[in-house]
């Protein structure tokens, strides 16, 4: 099974973007792992905030496969502690999707669809 993190837009702080090696280095040693950073959406300024989350949920929906396993990560979620989150992990990567992609919206948080695709 391949761990996916799927962002919307990239980070301009240094401090996150040297954090992000790290951990993906340390993670594509126990398993495959790849960072999927979809493009900003273009002329945002000018959209309202659901505009917003439709034209990123579209985005985000393309880049989901069949059969990938699909973890939203934002505000409403379940919070793990660390130990909780690596049997969950440990789990989730015995089971038989391809993918297990965990997903980070942007900051008005998902569209509806995107919300109903995930498990």
């Amino acid at each position: 099974m391949r761990i996916i993190l799927l962002q919307t837009g990239k980070t301009s702080e240094r401090h996150i973007s040297e954090g992000i090696e790290v951990y993906s280095a340390r993670i594509k040693k126990l398993t495959g792992f790849e960072i999927i950073t979809l493009p900003d959406v273009k002329n945002s300024r000018n959209m309202s905030e659901p505009e917003l989350k439709e034209k990123e949920g579209k985005k985000i929906l393309g880049s989901l496969k069949e059969g990938d396993y699909t973890v939203l990560l934002d505000e409403k979620g379940k919070e793990f502690r660390t130990v909780e989150f690596s049997s969950w992990l440990g789990n989730r990567l015995i089971q038989p999707p391809k993918r297990l992609v965990f997903v980070v919206g942007g900051a008005w948080g998902f569209a509806e669809e995107v919300y109903n695709k995930a498990d």
